[in-house]
């Protein structure tokens, strides 16, 4: 794929399964244009269910066997480091919510608070960053400047007067 050509990036759980991220973050780099967006989900590995399913790769789950994923912390300082600048980071799911009784509904209300107080708690996380860009220099024009700016006609400077001056 060519560099610079990519709007939007959807990168759902690839740093999670790969054994070189930085490398998988660096091709997502290359490929946005400049200001496009990267959006990240990924597993919260301080989060206890990942910790189960680190157990189940453990016992040899064909799934689970190359999990790895990468902190949210770490994340931001890779992400800055590649000049990709962080417009939000959520938690999601702290809980789980199954069926509809009342532990589904304090399960619920759970998450809704965890994530209105953006705690570090969820199972997942979303990440949104956007490629920044520097400012590029022009080169520099050689010969006569332009007689016009922005539409407008710039006079040619007044020649200064001269002066014999006798000693």
């Amino acid at each position: 794929m060519e560099s610079d050509s990519v709007d939007v990036v959807i990168a759902h759980h690839c740093l999670d399964f790969t054994e070189r991220p930085h490398e998988v973050l660096r091709e997502l780099h290359r490929v946005l244009t400049p200001h496009g967006q990267l959006l990240l989900l990924g597993f919260n590995p301080l989060a206890p269910g990942c910790g189960a399913r680190r157990l189940l790769g453990l016992t040899g789950h064909p799934l689970w066997q190359g999990l790895s994923p990468v902190s949210a912390p770490r994340l931001l300082d890779w992400l800055r480091l590649l000049g990709l600048e962080t417009q939000s980071l959520s938690y999601l799911h702290p809980l789980p919510v199954i069926g509809q009784g009342r532990l589904a509904r304090y399960a619920r209300h759970a998450n809704q608070w965890s994530q209105a107080a953006s705690l570090p708690l969820g199972e997942l996380y979303l990440m949104r960053a956007i490629k920044q860009v520097g400012g590029r220099v022009l080169p520099v024009r050689r010969g006569r400047p332009s007689a016009r700016l922005i539409g407008l006609a710039v006079p040619n400077p007044a020649a200064a007067p001269r002066g014999d001056h006798a000693a």
